[in-house]
């Protein structure tokens, strides 16, 4: 779909529902979604396992015959199991893990992060912007994260930390979340790490998050194709604390007889609940055949085999 004066087009994608609506009164009116081509990832389901792979290799493979081309996703993954799993839900998860979050543009699959990308899109209070409410919150609560796992080859601690991040909007307003106790870690246990830089990425994701979430903000804005997510916007003529850069998490086009606007909002979306499983062997069941059990130095040796629709793979552990 192209606008008029427009080089950039608003979307792009395929038309998978038509509804048709009939009233009393014998009018008639077509309603017609489509989605981009992620929407493609959503209808397929496997069970397989991704071997040692980044988060590019594994959006490639995901995306197979989609025509989309990866952009970003350097961070390795590791060994990667799809569960009865979509394909789509598989990316997201990953995907959010390592702080990145899939965003089609054109033909490209962009793997980017809380920050935003390109140069801001100018925005003035009175001119091209029409509206704004933002949020500063104490309730993300959180300065800093610390996530601690074990790697499934050795049953070694990973662990790691963060502290920094670029994910808040780029202005002066603070929330202050220590004058209400706030401003602590947020801690990630027990999870399936690869690596530390599995760890690191996953503390870094979880930070992400909480920070971008400080200051949040919905624009109403002159109607712009640029204007979607994974962009940034550069806002003026607001609070001078509040006037700055802000990453855009969604964007909704209005075209009707009033005109064209943009409505964008910065709240990224909401993090994942601890307790709630996820694609990591450790959130699933497995059944387990001993291969071979010896005794020696201070601890026990015991070689298993675990049986599973992904193929047979053997592990050694030692037992103290």
């Amino acid at each position: 779909m192209e606008l008029g004066g427009q080089r950039t087009p608003l979307f792009v994608g395929e038309v998978t529902v038509v509804e048709h609506s009939y009233g009393a009164d014998l009018s008639q009116e077509v309603r017609v979604r489509a989605y981009d081509a992620l929407h493609r990832l959503r209808k397929r389901q496997f069970t397989r396992l991704h071997s040692d792979v980044d988060l590019a290799g594994l959006a490639r493979t995901l995306t197979e015959g989609t025509g989309l081309q990866v952009v970003g996703g350097a961070a390795r993954l590791g060994e990667v199991y799809q569960c009865a799993r979509s394909d789509l839900s598989l990316l997201v998860e990953q995907s959010a893990r390592v702080g990145a979050y899939p965003v089609v543009d054109g033909d490209a699959l962009r793997l980017g992060d809380l920050s935003g990308e390109g140069e801001p899109i100018e925005l003035e209070l009175g001119s091209s912007l029409h509206s704004a409410e933002v949020e500063l919150s104490q309730e993300p609560a959180y300065l800093g994260a610390k996530s601690t796992g074990w790697r499934s080859d050795d049953a070694s601690v990973q662990e790691a930390s963060a502290s920094t991040s670029d994910a808040k909007a780029d202005v002066s307003a603070d929330p202050a979340l220590p004058s209400v106790g706030a401003g602590g870690d947020l801690l990630r246990d027990n999870e399936a790490l690869a690596s530390p830089s599995a760890a690191h990425g996953l503390a870094q994701a979880e930070l992400d998050v909480r920070m971008a979430g400080q200051v949040t903000a919905v624009f109403v804005a002159d109607g712009d194709p640029r204007l979607r997510a994974g962009r940034r916007v550069r806002v003026r003529g607001l609070a001078t604390s509040l006037e700055g850069t802000y990453a855009i998490a969604t964007a909704t086009h209005r075209l009707d007889g009033t005109g064209y606007e943009t409505t964008i909002t910065t709240r990224p979306r909401n993090p994942r609940p601890h307790g709630v499983p996820t694609s990591s062997p450790w959130a699933q069941c497995w059944m387990w055949k001993i291969r071979r059990a010896a005794a020696g130095h201070a601890f026990g040796s015991l070689r298993i085999r675990r049986l599973n629709r992904l193929g047979r793979r053997s592990s050694q552990w030692e037992l103290e």
